[in-house]
């Protein structure tokens, strides 16, 4: 019988420019053992922004999906032709880093989805929900 993994995302969040009310959030998601599941993180601010920087910790057993050595992510379709992506690995987890692709690109917008991350859950990943860091 499979066990089912619940996910809530956890983020310390660091932004560029001024961190009045901003705000990262996603849906709990459940994925079972050796299933993958899609993780929207969605924005909301006070203000527009020019980047976002942020980490996220992973209950054991679940992981960022890797397509060959680059993650399994993609931008949100109203920021998509004026940011791009990276994510490397931090001590405490994933390190998402989302930035313009030139100073001519507008500003991030309050409720926007930032990135939606696929998450892949080992075999036999036992039962447990993210922590805070």
């Amino acid at each position: 019988m499979k066990t089912i993994k619940n996910l809530m995302l956890v983020a310390m969040v660091m932004f560029a420019g001024n961190a009045m009310a901003q705000k990262l959030s996603a849906e709990a998601i459940s994925i079972a053992p050796g299933d993958e599941a899609d993780l929207v993180v969605k924005y909301e601010s006070e203000q527009d922004l020019a980047a976002a920087q942020f980490t996220i910790a992973l209950p054991e057993g679940v992981t960022i999906k890797k397509n060959g050595k680059k993650f399994a992510a993609e931008i949100g379709s109203e920021i998509e032709d004026d940011y791009e992506w990276k994510i490397k690995d931090g001590e405490a987890g994933q390190i998402v880093l989302i930035t313009r692709i030139d100073n001519t690109c507008g500003p991030l917008k309050s409720g926007a989805d930032l990135i939606t991350l696929t998450l892949v859950a080992a075999e036999g990943a036992a039962d447990g929900t993210a922590k805070n860091l």
